[in-house]
């Protein structure tokens, strides 16, 4: 079974973040350069890459 893709906005609820961090965090390299979907052009990342990158973004910072 193929792995599930999400969108900038679906990446987004996950990450609780706005869709304009999810492109700012691929521009800067936070995130993979996204798979592009053929028809629409929608930018694609796999759900695991999103959810392991959120996991890691809301850790708490330890001091």
């Amino acid at each position: 079974m193929p792995e599930e893709m999400l969108t900038v906005g679906q990446a987004a609820k996950v990450m609780r973040r706005h869709p304009e961090t999810i492109l700012n965090y691929e521009k800067s390299g936070v995130l993979p350069v996204a798979h592009r979907q053929p028809v629409t052009n929608n930018r694609l990342w796999p759900r695991s890459l999103i959810e392991r990158l959120a996991e890691q973004l809301n850790k708490p910072i330890s001091v």
